[in-house]
């Protein structure tokens, strides 16, 4: 993986280069100013920048424009570095679709933690659709990489009629195997000898010609929340020895990697989006308040108290495909505190905290639209409408057609609750 990182403070690009190596292999390259940016662009290809606003020659956002203005660097993953009161940057920086960011001051104790969950969401949400889009598609090679050699045939008897299976029975034995002709998917499961899954993956991504190569794990049952949760996969599907229980699961990843076919928008189901959505949504919304709102979010298990509410709600429509309602309920006087610092004013009133929470919804709202575009499906988001309304006593539970997520202070103090309610007729 390469990363270029533009910052005109050498500390800074010293505290980004430490926490960047020890989190991901990857190849970090340094400038200090938007033309040097520029003419590294031009003669490498990178697969993340990590961008300070304030430069000489051109600045973060003269350079953020030209990156989304040009054909070929529009859908490179940008991380900006931005000063927390810089209230004109980060407007400006929204305005060019960007929320993925890292604050000034550089807090040690957190750096890592907060980059690290910002690169996941950059690169293991935007890289994954890309590849899961544009190499899961039948006739393509794809391998699998197992100690047991009973999985392994059972994989590739399934898998054979669709594409044509390498077998690999450790992880060295792929990553030469990759190394020579990179195949269109690896599927690993969680025994590969002497090179763990995590290695692997890591050597996969750090690779030339490899990085665009899908890589989904095949677990047990039993461990599939912790793989999907390490990060590390663009999918990850139960191991089974069942030929119709492989044979539906993988059909519906190609399903999301095929969601375009020669223009045509191919729907997927409510239960496959917000699948898709749930990690994004998160990240979204603690990196939207970051920088609109000076707050830093922590995810929660306990609903926001009852009381009084501003509840925001979204409609959005995937083509022919199962709508989605975004709602956020948040009690009146956490939406004045924050409509308050929105609006940069002392105290806010119950109309201006609506008018708020409005604005914050928009912007949520049109980074899920970016996730649902980005992975091939049409959507159109209605106007955000915004009441008042009590806190439900308790949240609806999360299931597979609806997701709750709640949000609190570093402190511990419950703020507010958000849902993606895919059962909406």
């Amino acid at each position: 993986m390469n990363i270029l990182v533009a910052d005109s403070d050498q500390g800074i690009r010293n505290a980004l280069r430490r926490v960047l190596e020890q989190a991901t292999d990857c190849v970090v390259t340094e400038v200090d100013n938007g033309l040097d940016l520029l003419e590294q662009l031009e003669v490498q290809r990178f697969d993340l920048v990590i961008l300070d606003l304030v430069m000489p020659g051109l600045d973060g956002l003269e350079v953020l424009q030209i990156i989304r203005s040009s054909d070929g660097l529009r859908d490179l993953p940008v991380i900006v570095v931005t000063a927390v009161k810089d209230e004109r940057g980060v407007a400006d920086v929204i305005r060019l679709g960007i929320t993925d960011y890292v604050t000034k001051p550089l807090r040690p104790d957190r750096l890592a933690t907060r980059l690290g969950h910002v690169l996941q969401t950059t690169l293991g949400g935007v890289m994954n659709e890309r590849r899961l889009h544009s190499s899961l598609t039948p006739g393509k090679s794809i391998m699998i990489v197992d100690a047991n050699a009973e999985f392994r045939g059972f994989f590739a008897s399934v898998m054979a009629v669709r594409n044509p299976v390498i077998e690999a029975a450790s992880g060295a034995i792929a990553l030469k195997l990759c190394q020579q002709e990179p195949p269109a998917a690896v599927f690993i499961g969680p025994d590969t000898g002497t090179l763990s899954p995590e290695a692997l993956v890591r050597k996969l991504r750090a690779t030339t010609g490899v990085s665009m190569t899908s890589v989904l794990g095949a677990w047990p049952k039993g461990r599939l929340d912790a793989a999907r949760d390490s990060g590390l996969f663009d999918e990850v599907i139960a191991r089974t020895f069942v030929p119709d229980v492989l044979k539906g699961q993988l059909e519906e990843v190609y399903t999301r990697s095929t969601a375009t076919d020669g223009g045509r928008d191919v729907s997927a189901t409510a239960e496959t989006v917000l699948r898709q959505l749930e990690p994004r949504t998160r990240s979204t919304i603690e990196q939207v308040f970051g920088m609109m709102l000076a707050t830093d979010l922590v995810s929660s298990l306990t609903p926001p108290p009852s009381g009084p509410a501003v509840v925001s709600s979204v409609d959005i429509s995937q083509g022919s495909g199962h709508p989605l309602v975004f709602r956020m309920v948040m009690p009146v006087d956490h939406a004045r505190q924050f409509a308050a610092r929105l609006l940069l004013i002392d105290e806010a009133s119950t109309d201006d905290a609506m008018s708020g929470m409005k604005e914050v919804a928009n912007v949520i709202v049109g980074r899920i639209q970016k996730t649902l575009v980005d992975a091939g499906t049409s959507v159109t988001c209605g106007a955000p409408q915004v009441r008042l309304a009590d806190v439900p006593p308790r949240f609806t539970e999360t299931t597979p057609t609806r997701i709750v997520q709640f949000f609190e202070t570093e402190h511990g103090e419950p703020l507010f609750g958000v849902e993606l309610d895919g059962t909406a007729a």
